[in-house]
């Protein structure tokens, strides 16, 4: 009888466990992943009021994520399109409150923030931009970006005359993270932009820089 009762107590106590290790092995199974991109982004779209459309997510064992045929139109602007987002980062310094991140790459952005920020509109395009940092530490709030790449990027700000409108403070905290970048790489990049009631614009752009 106590035997049976341990039994018991050992199943009760490993169901969680054994569930969360399922529930672990399923998001890796294609049909799942493709069942849970429906619902989110279901549940995306109702919560914002957007379309939002993606094409596929996957999961790849550890932790290596790739996102592909992102899209986010507010009728009658087309705010978001993003051809791939990957994401590579290691499983085990997580457990230690640090960030491996071996890969960031996203590839063929198109953006417009239509009438979504007051005061300026955001339009352009990303072409690729990717970022490699071992040592982020969330503890003491430090970061190390090893190499960081971007190109064929071209963003234009357009600002509109909000002067006579009174805004309410929105002074927030200061930031302490320490950010320490190895290396940057940029090529064809280039940043416009057009004053309020004004026919003056101001451009720069960079044909390469290291």
């Amino acid at each position: 009888m106590k035997r049976k009762w341990i039994k018991w107590v050992s199943w009760i106590l490993l169901t969680p466990i054994l569930l969360f290790v399922v529930l672990m092995i399923l998001l890796y199974v294609p049909p799942v992943q493709n069942f849970l991109r429906k619902q989110a982004t279901a549940y995306a779209s109702q919560a914002t009021g957007m379309q939002i459309n993606v094409g596929r997510i996957a999961l790849r064992f550890p932790l290596n994520l790739l996102v592909r045929d992102v899209e986010v139109i507010q009728a009658p602007d087309t705010l978001l399109t993003l051809a791939s987002l990957n994401v590579h980062v290691q499983a085990m310094p997580l457990f230690k409150g640090k960030i491996e991140v071996d890969d960031i790459t996203i590839q063929r952005v198109a953006v417009n923030s239509a009438n979504l920020i007051e005061g300026m509109q955001i339009r352009g395009v990303l072409g690729r931009f990717f970022l490699e940092s071992h040592g982020v530490d969330l503890a003491n709030e430090a970061a190390v970006i090893n190499r960081a790449e971007l190109s064929d990027t071209h963003i234009g700000l357009i600002l509109a005359d909000t002067t006579t409108t009174e805004k309410p403070d929105t002074t927030s905290a200061p930031v302490n993270w320490k950010v320490n970048l190895h290396a940057l790489n940029l090529k064809n990049v280039s940043f416009s932009m057009q004053l309020p009631a004004d026919s003056m614009r101001m451009a720069a752009h960079v044909g390469e820089a290291t």
